[in-house]
This record gives C-alpha cells, structure tokens and sequence, in this order.
C-alpha cells in the first residue's frame, strides 16, 4: 500500500473490510479467524486512514446471523450483496469528493 501511495500521489486509497463469515474454511477455530480478522480489519483501517485513504467498514455485515449470507454461510445473498456493494458505492464516492476538494476533512 505504500508502494501504491508512493506511485499514485493524487489518489485516495479505498480499502473494504473482511467482512464477517459463519464458517472459515480449514478453520480449527473460527472463534479465533473470527478474532483475528477483526484485528485485520482495525490494523489495515488505521494504516489506510495514515495514508490519507478512506476504510469502508460494512457495520451493517457484522452480524453474521443477521440474514446477509447464503445457506453456505460464506457468500452474501442479494440482501447482503446489496448493502456491501452500497457500502462500497459510499466509500468511492466520499472518495471522489475528497479529490475534489469536497470533504477535506473526509479521512
């Protein structure tokens, strides 16, 4: 990601979160996957925020039992693909507008 700052100077770095799973592959513990991504996802956040870049965070996706996953616990349905694409949408739209002078408080 530095490497991208260092090459790309007027862009604004837009990262998605790791969003929540009900089941992780090969995963002895999803407890622990379900800790460590978390952890992820506040690290890469504040790292991507240092670099003047913006975090989409998908609160609404958190809740794993909340109804935005298919059956196979992994994948979003159209309920939860709707929201993370929306979430997405904001993201590179605060995006644009810190570009253009917009929201220069934004990160």
């Amino acid at each position: 990601m530095l490497r991208f700052r260092e090459c790309f100077q007027e862009s604004v770095l837009v990262w998605s979160d790791i969003i929540a799973r009900r089941c992780w592959r090969g995963a002895k513990s999803p407890k622990a996957i379900e800790n460590v991504r978390k952890v992820v996802n506040q690290r890469i956040s504040k790292f991507v925020h240092s670099l003047g870049g913006i975090a989409i965070r998908h609160w609404e996706l958190e809740d794993r039992e909340r109804g935005a996953l298919r059956s196979d616990g992994v994948h979003l349905n159209e309920v939860g693909l709707d929201t993370f694409l929306s979430g997405l949408q904001d993201g590179v739209e605060a995006a644009l507008a810190w570009v253009r002078g917009v929201g220069r408080n934004a990160p």
